[in-house]
């Protein structure tokens, strides 16, 4: 199912280092079969973009993992349209921050990240 949803030779997804843009490693792991994914958590909004340039770029394919409350990064995303962007992984701290976030529309593949189910 996972090969189906996403563009990745193998059924894995795999991050960078947290508040690392660690391009070559995330170029690596798509050369290697699996869906790279850049974590923008503790990243600012330039060294996300450049990263996604540079991903862009070399051609690879890659995802992407935000916090809804980066709306700014979503716009220039929504602007841009990089080339190789195959899945947004959306994040949240609270429900509300959910609110009026539309990404019916968006070119991407959409995952949120549940991280509190209140079990």
């Amino acid at each position: 199912m996972f090969k189906r949803l996403f563009s990745a030779k193998f059924p894995l997804m795999v991050y960078n280092p947290p508040a690392v843009a660690a391009v070559d490693y995330l170029a690596a792991v798509h050369r290697a079969g699996a869906l790279p994914v850049l974590d923008t958590e503790f990243l600012d909004t330039a060294s996300v973009l450049a990263a996604v340039a540079e991903l862009s770029g070399r051609q690879v394919v890659f995802g992407l993992r935000l916090m809804a409350d980066r709306r700014d990064l979503l716009a220039r995303l929504g602007q841009s349209s990089p080339k190789g962007l195959d899945t947004l992984v959306v994040g949240y701290r609270r429900p509300e921050d959910l609110k009026d976030l539309d990404l019916v529309e968006s070119p991407w593949r959409r995952l949120v990240e549940v991280r509190d189910l209140e079990m």
